[in-house]
């Protein structure tokens, strides 16, 4: 009678021996557990116990067993990202309007409830660069406790990422991307006053935004009712490795490729060469920024669409209102960015702003990705900056 059940057992743990050497070369090893689990359960245990059922809905590990628990570990413990889709319009025509979706990720959404709200940062509102290169590289914005306090709102301009990508080029322009980020700040943010945050291009798109607000308040009779969006809600604005023209960051990395053809007239190394000297600097390039070159637009991509857009400053025609006044700014670069320190002196001394509140920092050894090589350092001088201006969340500015 035991004899049978002894071979039994003998030929599983044979079984199980083989497959145990043969997989843990490739870091699989979770399966030899099932494998004894089967061995060794009792006779009438069904194959659809949960302690089954948990092992064969795990997902192939794509590293070690190690590094695989280490994430899963963290991702449980983060605070849950919400998922939101916001509604724009185009009239491509005289006789139809056209819908279409933006992508937007919350970070930490449970902040921007008006029973906690009043507790914690105003929310920072992220537009990335680009055109067309969606916010995938920017979201590492959120990693660690940095902004635990603090709600962030990524999106998908249109056209790329997760967001409808129209085919007419019609439907894309700056003046249209600028109207899309009210869009999204009014039915998103509604009444919360927040921080902006633009990098490169986005941070183009940024400054205009904040410009068209300050003027539209120009009038000495002010009426925020009449705005979607309250000229005074915005707090704080960061230009990271922003330029003032495309023209002058496009002539900025012409000259860079010139150099580096002079060096090496190697045109199979240039664009990883180009990486290297002044867009990111680590090793390899980093999978958040792999990700968002993977959903880049199609359409709307690249300096070419907007070769002649440059940043104008405000308009004094009228009387300036209170609320018609800027927020307080702070301007940012990699020390080896191809966004130049002439660049940045132009965003302090080129009238740009209608007050001197404009702080600087060059990260050193960074670049024009400057997130995705100085993390940390990057994201606690954001929060600082806007820890100082939330000062103002709950007053008008003046």
């Amino acid at each position: 009678y035991g004899l049978p059940r002894f071979w039994d057992w003998l030929t599983w743990s044979f079984l199980a021996s083989l497959l145990f050497i043969s997989l843990a070369a490739m870091n699989y090893g979770w399966m030899v557990l099932l494998l004894f689990r089967l061995a060794l359960r009792p006779p009438n245990e069904a194959l659809c116990s949960p302690a089954f059922v948990q092992f064969s809905s795990m997902q192939l590990p794509k590293v070690s067993c190690l590094s695989r628990a280490k994430t899963t570990l963290t991702m449980s413990k983060q605070t849950p990202w919400q998922e939101r889709t916001v509604e724009v319009t185009r009239q491509i025509s005289t006789s139809s309007i056209q819908k279409y979706q933006l992508s937007c990720k919350i970070f930490n959404p449970h902040l921007l409830d008006t029973s906690v709200s009043s507790l914690s940062g105003a929310p920072l509102v992220v537009i990335h660069g680009g055109p067309g290169l969606p916010s995938d590289y920017l979201l590492p914005l959120a990693d660690n406790d940095t902004f635990s306090n603090r709600a962030i709102l990524f999106y998908d301009q249109l056209g790329c990422g997760l967001s409808s990508a129209p085919n007419d080029i019609a439907a894309y322009s700056v003046h249209l991307s600028i109207n899309d980020l009210e869009v999204i700040i009014s039915t998103l943010l509604g009444s919360h006053k927040f921080h902006l945050y633009g990098h490169s291009y986005g941070g183009m798109l940024a400054y205009e935004y904040l410009r068209l607000m300050a003027e539209r308040s120009q009038t000495e009779d002010e009426d925020d009712s009449t705005f979607a969006v309250s000229p005074n809600q915005c707090l704080s604005v960061i230009l990271s490795s922003t330029p003032t023209s495309i023209s002058e960051s496009d002539k900025s990395q012409n000259d860079i490729m010139m150099e580096l053809l002079a060096q090496d007239p190697s045109k199979i190394t240039l664009d990883e060469r180009f990486r290297l000297r002044c867009q990111c600097r680590t090793p390899a390039v980093p999978e958040p920024l792999l990700n968002a070159f993977r959903k880049a637009g199609k359409i709307w991509a690249g300096t070419d669409v907007v070769s002649e857009f440059e940043c104008l400053q405000p308009s004094t025609t009228k009387r300036l209102s209170s609320s018609a006044k800027m927020p307080s700014v702070r301007i940012m670069r990699g020390e080896y960015d191809f966004i130049t320190e002439d660049m940045m002196t132009l965003w302090r001394t080129g009238g740009f702003f209608n007050h001197h509140s404009v702080q600087e920092t060059v990260f050193k050894g960074g670049s024009h990705f400057c997130l995705l090589e100085k993390g940390q350092e990057y994201r606690k001088v954001i929060e600082s900056f806007l820890v100082e201006n939330d000062l103002n969340k709950h007053e008008p500015r003046a």
